[in-house]
């Protein structure tokens, strides 16, 4: 029994339904990432605002990246 079998159909690669849910899950990675490195400095420091800053740091670094990826990368390709 092979397991190319047991996978779920794909999507054709680079399709809009793949990009929403990486960019989706990339919000939700860097929220909780930065978040919870937020948690643990305020945890040891006993600091109260490292959470909120993580969590605003991680969705504006991922906003970020994105923006780079969909609206960046385009620019670029346009100029050559």
């Amino acid at each position: 029994m092979s397991l190319v079998n047991l996978r779920p159909p794909r999507m054709e690669a680079g399709s809009d339904a793949d990009n929403a849910w990486q960019t989706f899950s990339e919000l939700i990675a860097g929220v909780l990432l930065y978040g919870s490195l937020g948690w643990v400095g305020d945890h040891f420091l006993h600091t109260s605002f490292l959470l909120p800053t993580g969590v605003l740091f991680g969705l504006g670094l991922v906003l970020f990246l994105v923006y780079k990826r969909y609206v960046g990368g385009q620019r670029r390709s346009d100029a050559e």
